[in-house]
């Protein structure tokens, strides 16, 4: 679904429509639009439920942590190599014809660039601290009530990396981003 409006004397209704329906036609879709507020409330109920469920957090947490453990192993492994070719252009250096060492030092001076770049890039990867995490989103409803529309949209943005809905049905299934609950821990 995507989202949408109408303007009727002189009132903007908001709402999310049928992507398939518009694009197939409506017969092709069991619910063709609902009014937004009802689905982003549920979700900012969603949101506020991960605050108050232990095994949530830590389901939550693990997952971003094993992501950003992911991202330092392969950081780790364009080090090694990048140190390899490094100690293989070194060592041809002495006897490289003036032309190739050109090259080498061409090859040296990108390869220091680009290890400065992954230490960079590995030092910013962070590990979620459970305690910090568990009280920022005990407190959820005074931080949302705080927040303005514009940064509401960025932390949903930032948490929910899909929402599916069943118009048949009438479920609807949240998937939160492991990365942006991580970034969350670093805003709290």
């Amino acid at each position: 679904m995507s989202p949408t409006h109408s303007k009727k004397c002189n009132r903007r209704y908001r709402y999310y429509c049928c992507t398939n329906a518009q694009k197939t036609g409506w017969s092709n879709c069991p619910s063709k639009s609902i009014p937004a507020k009802r689905i982003e409330d549920f979700v900012v109920q969603q949101i506020r439920h991960v605050g108050t469920d232990p095994g949530l957090i830590a389901d939550t947490i693990a997952a971003a942590n094993r992501e950003s453990e992911e991202e330092r192993d392969a950081l780790d492994a364009e080090l090694r190599l990048l140190k390899k070719d490094v100690q293989a252009w070194t060592q041809e250096l002495p006897t490289a014809t003036a032309g190739r060492q050109a090259d080498l030092h061409e090859r040296l001076a990108a390869a220091e660039k680009r290890a400065t770049e992954l230490h960079e890039a590995r030092a910013a990867i962070l590990v979620i601290d459970p305690a910090e995490v568990t009280a920022a989103l005990a407190d959820f409803d005074k931080l949302w009530a705080a927040l303005t529309p514009a940064e509401q949209i960025r932390v949903v943005e930032l948490l929910v990396e899909r929402i599916d809905y069943d118009g048949a049905t009438g479920r609807v299934v949240v998937t939160f981003s492991p990365q942006g609950t991580l970034s969350l821990g670093v805003a709290a």
